[in-house]
């Protein structure tokens, strides 16, 4: 396998560390903040529990370490050539993106967030909806052009 194919890899799987990392900590800083709470307020402390969410983090977490970080460094340094693959590299950040769209999904159904709540302020969607059409539209045009012509 060519070198490049780890060096690129390795990029990856830092950003996607990276990310994992920091919605890791967004999380444990967010139940640390209910736990040191005050205990005469009760209603805060019972929010304080780790959901669903920080076990799919964590296994996003140690897949994007493994296969993005470690197997990666591995195969640059020339360790593990004869199993360390580009397949098994893709296999386990794919699976780490899966994973942090399952964290996603997790966390839009713990907060009971749902596109009907979203759009339950009709006045915030008038001003906002041409900026998202715009957006959304210009995403559409820059992904067909770099498809087809690129």
């Amino acid at each position: 396998m060519p070198e490049n194919v780890f060096g690129d890899a390795l990029a990856a799987g830092a950003i996607l560390t990276g990310f994992c990392g920091t919605f890791l900590v967004f999380k444990i800083q967010r139940e640390a903040d209910y736990h040191r709470r005050p205990e005469e307020d009760t209603d805060s402390a019972s929010l304080s529990h780790f959901s669903a969410s920080l076990l799919i983090l964590l296994l996003a977490c140690l897949l994007t370490t493994i296969f993005g970080t470690a197997f990666p460094l591995l195969g640059l340094s020339g360790i593990g050539k004869t199993w360390i693959t580009m397949q098994l590299i893709a296999a386990g950040l794919l699976g780490s993106l899966v994973l942090i769209s399952g964290y996603f999904a997790v966390e839009l159904v713990h907060y009971e967030i749902s596109l009907n709540k979203l759009s339950s302020d009709k006045t915030e969607w008038k001003r906002e909806g041409p900026i998202i059409l715009v957006a959304v539209l210009i995403a559409i045009v820059l992904f067909l052009a770099i498809y087809v012509f690129v």
